[in-house]
């Protein structure tokens, strides 16, 4: 059986905001362990907070910056936690020359997880222009695709894929997705 492609149920090109910000709500999202499409390191384990995750020890050093950018975002105070991990970090090692790189500091930018992550980039984008061309009456999917695809300088299955991947998302967490970016949009 031929797959059809269906017009979407759920059109949150009303979350009229720019896709570099939904972009942004669904990275925190992943790195806070819930629901997201954005891929996350391998090995990755949410443990239910930024601190127990922290504390796992591992490959888990950048999450400090995610708790505080997270507490940035939300107008709240860093935790205690979080302040004296940086500042051991900052006065204990970086100022005393113990160390001197990024991935001592924080862990290693891992070019695996760059190479998956760096074409995502396009996903909300792909998936809202989609939707726009399809609620503007461009029914044939093979042309949308590949008209979409050639904007965003990918290949035809990516845009399906990134379309597909980001439709079956917002069907299922669009409305907790939508009170995070009027959360962001109210902070910013």
């Amino acid at each position: 059986m031929p797959r059809r492609n269906k017009t979407p149920r759920f059109d949150y090109s009303a979350a009229a905001v720019h896709p570099d910000v939904l972009l942004d709500v669904l990275i925190g999202r992943a790195v806070s362990g819930k629901s997201s499409p954005w891929p996350t390191a391998r090995g990755f384990e949410w443990k239910g907070s930024f601190e127990d995750t922290y504390n796992e020890g591992g490959d888990n050093k950048q999450l400090l910056l995610w708790a505080i950018e997270d507490c940035a975002q939300r107008g709240t105070p860093v935790p205690k936690w979080a302040a004296k991990a940086l500042h051991d970090i900052l006065f204990r090692d970086v100022a005393r020359g113990r160390i001197t790189k990024w991935k001592d500091a924080f862990g290693p930018i891992r070019t695996d997880q760059q190479r998956q992550i760096r074409p995502r980039r396009h996903m909300v984008a792909v998936w809202r222009k989609v939707c726009e061309l399809n609620k503007a009456g461009c029914k044939d999917w093979v042309k949308l695709y590949e008209d979409v695809a050639d904007e965003f300088g990918i290949g035809i299955g990516k845009a399906r894929e990134y379309y597909g991947t980001m439709q079956k998302f917002m069907e299922e967490r669009g409305p907790d997705v939508c009170m995070e970016l009027r959360e962001k949009s109210d902070i910013a």
